[in-house]
């Protein structure tokens, strides 16, 4: 059984889908989402991204690239839904506080419902569930093995007091077809007695044999029980009582 807490730490919870780029798109498709969940989504909000690459070739030998990416976030009236679309690219978020998966999850299958009846996507090229926790330790500093089974490991011989870290690991699923990466990584705090640890696991597959419109559900059920399992393995008992388990 999954555990329960009254104060979990999720920071955000994110699910991402990236389309094939030979899907149709045109710059309507947002405005007709908009349409769709303007009700529940009144707010609306135009963000750019910009995307620097570098590739060979030119007189140097390199070739910096630099595209800029239009999307269109929905929101709701306090900001914690987010339905993001753009070119090829579907995102639903949603901020602290999370409830539960089994409110967070009917909400994905309505988006992505709406986005491939306006967009018709031809087929998945990625899809994605993140998890971000930020977990605030009352002691500063503190041990990591007291509250955690995941964590930089410092030899005898090393000084023991550091300043910012950050490690990440990746788990391979069902004969790498997904890959969990899991990060853990510590933030600055305004109260020097206390620590910020942000822990983030995200379950991805480019994999299109299992990446399918009739399977997709599985596969986001699947991904967020390994997220939960991931996550509880991280964690020591001193680390649940913080959030208050049920």
């Amino acid at each position: 059984m999954p555990k329960k807490y009254k104060n979990p730490p999720l920071l955000e919870a994110v699910c991402e889908f990236r389309f094939d780029k030979q899907s149709p798109w045109d710059l309507s498709m947002p405005g007709l989402m908009y349409g769709k969940f303007e009700k529940r989504f009144p707010k609306r909000k135009p963000v750019k991204d910009v995307d620097i690459s570098i590739g060979v070739g030119g007189v140097a030998g390199l070739i910096q690239e630099t595209k800029t990416r239009e999307r269109l976030q929905l929101l709701v009236e306090d900001e914690k839904e987010i339905i993001q679309v753009g070119e090829h690219l579907l995102s639903i978020n949603r901020l602290s506080p999370y409830s539960s998966w089994e409110e967070f999850f009917p909400l994905i299958k309505e988006a992505l419902a709406a986005y491939r009846e306006i967009a018709t996507p031809d087929a998945f090229e990625r899809v994605g569930l993140k998890y971000v926790n930020k977990i605030q330790i009352p002691q500063a500093p503190f041990q990591f093995e007291h509250f955690f089974d995941f964590y930089p490991s410092l030899g005898e011989r090393l000084p023991q007091e550091h300043g910012p870290f950050f490690m990440g690991l990746d788990f391979s699923f069902d004969k790498d077809r997904d890959r969990l990466r899991l990060e853990i990584t510590n933030g600055k705090t305004v109260k020097p007695e206390n620590s910020i640890i942000f822990l983030t696991l995200d379950y991805n597959s480019t994999d299109r044999e299992i990446l399918n419109f009739a399977k997709i559900e599985d596969w986001l059920k699947r991904a967020h029980d390994r997220i939960e399992e991931v996550f509880e393995g991280c964690l020591k008992e001193p680390s649940r009582e913080l959030f208050g388990q049920f």
